[in-house]
């Protein structure tokens, strides 16, 4: 995996501590809101202590289009919170945010900025843990490196 999205390859490391500090990340919301940067982070070949909330969506997802050799398609943001999350997010009914705005399939607003993107993810994965009361779907929200 490699470090810098959109920026000099001397980009200093981000610890999820200060990216959720620099967020303003509400405690109850931190686990969730890693677990999203890690998901997006390892799906577009990247460290997570390397995506910075400031970094363009877009700058993310050409890191992705390189690596792959394919074009970006925000199911690939999709099937990686699935696989970061399990079970407890397949066939959510909630619309996830758009990765980037305006771009063939996905016709539609967004910001452009990760830090945004993160904020909005996290709340839409908040209403699909309160419509499911399932035990399972909330153990997500413990931190699973304690």
């Amino acid at each position: 995996m490699s470090p810098a999205v959109g920026v000099s390859n001397r980009i200093e490391a981000m610890s999820d501590h200060r990216f959720l500090e620099h967020l303003r990340i509400p405690a109850h919301r931190r686990n969730i809101a890693a677990k999203v940067r890690r998901a997006v982070a390892t799906a577009c070949g990247l460290e997570p202590e390397f995506v910075h909330p400031q970094h363009s969506t877009r700058e993310i997802a050409r890191r992705y289009e390189r690596l792959q050799q394919k074009d970006w398609d925000d199911l690939v943001i999709s099937f990686a919170l699935e696989d970061e999350f399990g079970d407890a997010l397949r066939d959510s009914p909630h619309r996830w945010p758009t990765f980037i705005p305006w771009k063939f399939f996905w016709w539609r607003s967004g910001t452009e900025d990760f830090g945004g993107w993160l904020k909005q993810t996290v709340e839409v994965i908040l209403l699909e843990l309160r419509d499911e009361a399932d035990t399972n779907k909330i153990d997500i929200c413990k931190d699973s490196n304690n």
